[in-house]
């Protein structure tokens, strides 16, 4: 990825934020510098995107960093290592945003 190419769609720095804290808990702070080595975005390291929910950083830079994994891991690896950080992004992140809009009672306690 060329460091300044953008798609124009934007994912809220904090959903960004909890998922590459997530990632950096499972590959280790040097798997994810490698990983944004890269994907051409080692601006990355040691500089998340601020935890609001303005819409900043952009979805290729996300899938860049997904795509990195598979290039360092392999394909299984990067998806095993993929559905792992989805998985422990989910909880801090659910804390962080709450339930889903109309969901209240029991069906709030699965999510």
């Amino acid at each position: 990825m060329e460091r300044n190419e953008k798609s124009g769609l934007l994912y809220p720095n904090k959903l960004a934020r909890v998922y590459l804290e997530a990632m950096e808990e499972l590959a280790g702070p040097n798997g994810l510098a490698a990983a944004f080595r890269t994907a051409g975005l080692a601006e990355l390291t040691n500089d998340y995107p601020p935890c609001n929910l303005d819409k900043a950083f952009d979805s290729l830079a996300y899938s860049t960093v997904n795509g990195a994994l598979d290039e360092i891991y392999g394909p299984d690896g990067g998806r095993a290592l993929g559905l792992r950080e989805g998985r422990e992004s989910f909880a801090p992140g659910r804390k962080g945003f709450g339930p889903p809009a109309g969901v209240g009672g029991a069906a709030a306690g699965a999510y």
